[in-house]
């Protein structure tokens, strides 16, 4: 660890749309983010040996959309969806020498829950994430799906869940 480093500082502005009724529910925001003195992990590799620390060197600029959905489209099924796209911004400077990067990143949730008799409900869920871009590097995106069936045991206090997933 770092025992010099200070607190990041980060500024959010953030415009957001919620609309509630019985069947419909939504979410949108427009969002935007920035700090001068973000915590970045720096990674430097001397003699064949990784190094790696952290500083609070990076300025970080960040600009998206959120969008969050929920219809009730029958008694026993319901269907929602969360998404969110952004572009990131980041650089630092050290030793006369400007390090950036930047990307557009998003993810994706999509799901949906059907009531069965007896106190049961079964749910398939999915989603994507994007590679996510950092200071020094772009993460690997991933994918993933579930499916579940829950029971309601003890006037509906106690539940069981059986899933899967990357099945």
């Amino acid at each position: 660890g770092n025992p010099n480093l200070s607190p990041e500082i980060s500024h959010s502005f953030n415009l957001n749309y919620n609309l509630f009724k019985q069947k419909f529910n939504f979410n949108g925001s427009l969002f935007t983010s920035f700090a001068n003195n973000s915590i970045e992990e720096i990674n430097s590799l001397q003699d064949s040996i990784l190094y790696r620390t952290y500083e609070n060197i990076g300025h970080k600029r960040n600009a998206g959309i959120s969008i969050y959905f929920r219809w009730q489209a029958t008694k026993s099924l319901n269907v929602y969806f969360n998404g969110n796209g952004n572009y990131a911004y980041y650089y630092y400077q050290l030793n006369d020498q400007t390090i950036k990067n930047d990307g557009f990143n998003f993810s994706t949730f999509l799901g949906g829950s059907y009531n069965l008799p007896k106190d049961m409900r079964v749910n398939l869920n999915c989603g994507y994430s994007s590679p996510q871009v950092s200071l020094q590097s772009k993460n690997y995106g991933f994918y993933y799906y579930q499916l579940s069936l829950n029971k309601s045991l003890l006037k509906k206090k106690l539940n069981m869940t059986i899933y899967g997933k990357g099945f």
